[in-house]
């Protein structure tokens, strides 16, 4: 088997995808490569391993930082979401137990053009915010961003395993929208939670929740809701992590199929 480098690692993860069948996977896998693969390799691991070894791209991240911290967690009190959609913005990661997080990923392979936009969207309805960044960057990104987001960087240490580092904690946010926080949530949420103030008109149904509830209560019903929303997929990647390949976490918490199905 010919080292790659990381021409071919990228070329891998862009020709990668957990519908894919082994056969079609290792077809294309010795085509990019030049090299024959023994049958009895399992192809969809030495996919994650050769693309994780070289390419740190959204993904790898992803898939090492949930390993590090969210699979250390009971997800009775915490779960996981992955891309969750914020305004104009999609998070990366978010963490919702007592309180809510979430994590933006740059990569060394990002720019940080609508990180300025992202953060904004983020501070309207999370209690605290973080990035996630390479180590080299640590240096213009402690200076650039405003001293509440707390910075975490990656790197790869010596058995070549993606590590992480916290640099600055993140300070809790006041400055949460309560009207952003409730246009997340769908009309039926909001229906179940407050029944005695409903009114079929949208604008006017969130209009009376904020003057009757304070913004530390929206927050908690924020967070509750959308906690409930994703309980299922997440514990569904949590009960099958062992036998989901890490590039493909994101993939099974999207759709939650059976697995057995899906690896062909």
């Amino acid at each position: 088997m010919n080292d790659l480098n990381l021409f071919n690692s990228k070329k891998l993860y862009s020709t990668y995808s957990p519908l894919k069948t082994s056969k079609e996977l290792r077809n294309k896998y010795e085509l990019i490569t030049s090299s024959e693969i023994n049958s009895t390799i399992n192809i969809r691991e030495l996919y994650n391993k050769e693309i994780s070894k070289r390419f740190l791209n959204e993904s790898v991240i992803k898939a090492a930082f949930i390993e590090k911290f969210s699979f250390k967690k009971s997800p009775n009190n915490t779960i996981t979401i992955f891309e969750l959609n914020v305004g104009s913005s999609r998070a990366d990661i978010c963490m919702i137990n007592g309180k809510s997080m979430v994590f933006e990923i740059k990569t060394e392979y990002d720019s940080f053009y609508r990180l300025e936009r992202q953060l904004q969207d983020y501070f309207k309805v999370f209690q605290f915010v973080n990035v996630i960044i390479h180590e080299s960057w640590i240096t213009d990104t402690l200076a650039k961003l405003d001293s509440n987001v707390g910075i975490i960087t990656y790197s790869k240490n010596r058995l070549g395993n993606v590590t992480f580092k916290e640099h600055r904690k993140p300070v809790y946010n006041n400055d949460i929208d309560s009207r952003t926080q409730l246009n997340a949530l769908t009309k039926t949420q909001l229906k179940k939670v407050f029944k005695n103030i409903y009114k079929n008109n949208s604008d006017e149904f969130i209009s009376q929740i904020i003057a009757h509830k304070s913004r530390n209560d929206i927050t908690n019903i924020f967070n509750t809701c959308i906690k409930e929303k994703y309980k299922k997929k997440w514990n569904y990647i949590f009960e099958n992590k062992e036998n989901i390949i890490p590039l493909d976490y994101q993939w099974f918490f999207k759709n939650n199929l059976p697995i057995n199905i899906v690896y062909k």
